[in-house]
């Protein structure tokens, strides 16, 4: 017999709050903003959870940027490589000694080119080599003795300030007037040299500038200045000096 009061389903000498065979669920407490769920706890064996903060997503990505760039950048680097020994084959170096200039390759070379191909500057004056011969990796060139400039015939310096050197490709092979083709281009492996101009030239002993003569003073007409008679004896005289080994026959003069 029940008593006015007592609840439905309640147990009136406990009051637990357990409803008849059916366990109550527990009460949730009422939260005005969502609450992010607790991470799970971790076995006392296991690593830290900074152990893996490379795995967060924003150091993925800058991770696989970086690696993106590394294939463009070897590949700059094998052109750079590229484009540098394209430019370093052919000059390396040039001495002076005297009338011998040095020319020295960056590897042994095929081919002779002709002395057409080849001028040298000594402060400011191109000259022309009168002989050269290929080495192995080097072209030895020599100046000519005497040189002519402005119509004076001169020594050429065997010292001065600057000396350059100059390679022109195109004049490598010399066709003669006959048909004949002496040279031919500098080839190092299976590259040929490019014409290089103005390269400096090593001079361990610099002497007096050089300055090329000026021009050569005008001829003046073989005119006679005068002549005088002394019995047999007829002496003409002329405007300039005359070359004593040169004396011309008794008929190529004729009086009257």
């Amino acid at each position: 017999m029940r008593r006015a009061g007592d609840a439905v389903g309640r147990s009136p000498s406990t009051g637990s709050g357990q409803a008849s065979g059916r366990p109550r669920e527990p009460r949730r407490r009422l939260s005005l903003g969502a609450r992010r769920p607790a991470a799970p706890a971790l076995p006392a064996s296991s690593p830290s959870p900074s152990r893996f903060r490379f795995l967060r997503p924003a150091r993925l990505a800058r991770g696989w940027r970086a690696a993106a760039c590394l294939p463009a950048a070897a590949l700059a680097l094998l052109l750079g490589a590229g484009t540098a020994q394209a430019q370093t084959v052919g000059f390396s170096s040039a001495t002076v000694d005297g009338l011998k200039v040095t020319v020295t390759l960056t590897g042994n070379r095929s081919g002779c080119p002709a002395l057409q191909a080849w001028t040298i500057d000594i402060d400011g004056t191109d000259f022309k080599p009168g002989s050269l011969r290929c080495e192995t990796s080097s072209v030895l060139l020599w100046l000519p003795d005497k040189t002519t400039r402005n119509g004076v015939t001169h020594s050429t310096p065997s010292s001065a300030q600057t000396y350059k050197v100059s390679y022109d490709k195109t004049k490598a092979a010399h066709r003669f007037a006959t048909g004949v083709v002496i040279g031919s281009v500098l080839t190092i492996g299976t590259t040929e040299v490019a014409s290089f101009t103005d390269q400096p030239v090593s001079n361990p002993n610099p002497g007096p500038a050089y300055s090329p003569p000026g021009p050569a003073p005008p001829q003046v007409p073989w005119l006679t200045v005068g002549a005088t008679v002394n019995g047999k004896t007829l002496t003409v005289q002329l405007p300039r000096l005359l070359d004593e080994t040169s004396v011309p026959a008794g008929g190529a003069f004729r009086v009257g």
